[in-house]
């Protein structure tokens, strides 16, 4: 009987931790492709917030021109995801090297002015074909304008 109960415990416990490492790297898998997807909606999310205050015909424009760019805007994003995840590997790594980070980091500051030229692009482009009501809105979603003590 003194066999039996060691063994028990030592088969409970090797489960417990197999089962542990499974939810770790699962959770880790998981983060990953949380992480990947988060990245990707925050340009559409950010045309939605200011088609939803737009005039319907209006709105319309804005998101089928939005459309019309969004693969466009999905090569710049995920460019803008791997050079931060090069940005990453790169502050990791052993010895560490400046000259990789520098490239990634200019690969994302490239991506991102991109992505926002395009952006832009978009917005201009509908505002072109907006109501006067329209482009009102829009001038609501303009940068504040710097005050003179920030100058």
């Amino acid at each position: 009987m003194s066999l039996k109960k060691p063994l028990s415990w030592f088969l409970l416990a090797s489960l417990a931790l197999n089962l542990f490492l499974l939810g770790v790297v699962a959770a880790y898998q998981l983060h990953g492709r949380v992480v990947a997807e988060a990245r990707a909606p925050r340009t559409q999310l950010r045309i939605e917030q200011i088609a939803e205050t737009l005039p319907k015909g209006d709105a319309a424009r804005l998101e089928a021109i939005f459309r019309e760019h969004a693969a466009e805007l999905g090569e710049l994003t995920a460019g803008i995801g791997v050079g931060q995840d090069r940005q990453r590997d790169g502050f990791r790594a052993q010895p560490f090297d400046p000259r990789p980070v520098a490239a990634a980091m200019e690969m994302t500051r490239f991506n991102h002015d991109a992505a926002k030229r395009v952006v832009h692009g978009i917005i201009l482009e509908a505002a072109e074909q907006m109501s006067p009501e329209g482009r009102a809105k829009l001038a609501d979603w303009a940068s504040p304008p710097i005050p003179d003590s920030a100058r």
